[in-house]
């Protein structure tokens, strides 16, 4: 699929964020496992996802770490309301299932001048219901070739499907696809 220059800037400059504190981790002794893989079914559908970090403390308890570069007004936005961004902590619930880790982090870093915010998560099981259910809606349309409701606005501005996100039957299958695919692109980043 064919990525648009500004796009691959964007996720380009979130890598080299996630190369940067690996290393920093690894400085500090407290890197057990970068990009950890996960899968597991639930409800017929089949989950799966790749958390940025497990790092270990002082005590060797391990903590899945996700870390998001984002740019100064939305920086801002958690800044003023001192929590995660929603998807943000959706997609870290998936994490915590799936490795079965309980606890972790969130980190964000402003893009415009490396300020940090780090969030201290546990698995909360409302969230991760929320999400599961919502792939388990996406995963029924798909296997009864049912076009997916549109959402009133793309949630993602690089989404594949936004230039084929109609309510005609022509793009029934691309858009269900589209979609699915979305949404573990979502996870693994």
């Amino acid at each position: 699929k064919e990525t648009y220059p500004k796009g691959q800037r964007i996720f380009d400059n979130g890598t080299y964020m996630h190369s940067r504190y690996i290393d920093y981790f690894k400085k500090a002794k407290k890197l057990d496992q970068e990009e950890v893989s996960f899968q597991f079914k639930q409800r017929d559908a089949l989950i799966s996802g790749r958390a940025d970090v497990i790092i270990k403390d002082y005590q060797d308890m391990k903590y899945i770490g996700e870390m998001k570069s984002i740019n100064d007004r939305r920086f801002t936005e958690v800044l003023i309301a001192n929590q995660p961004l929603e998807e943000h902590l959706l997609q870290w619930n998936i994490y915590s299932f799936g490795l079965n880790i309980q606890d972790g982090f969130i980190l964000y870093e402003n893009k415009n001048d490396q300020r940090l915010l780090t969030f201290l998560v546990q698995f909360d099981n409302n969230l991760f219901e929320q999400i599961i259910n919502k792939f388990c809606y996406i995963n029924d349309c798909t296997k009864k070739n049912m076009l997916v409701p549109k959402p009133i606005t793309c949630p993602n501005r690089f989404c594949s499907a936004m230039s084929s996100c109609k309510n005609d039957d022509s793009t029934r299958e691309l858009l269900s696809h589209a979609i699915t695919d979305f949404m573990v692109k979502k996870l693994e980043n």
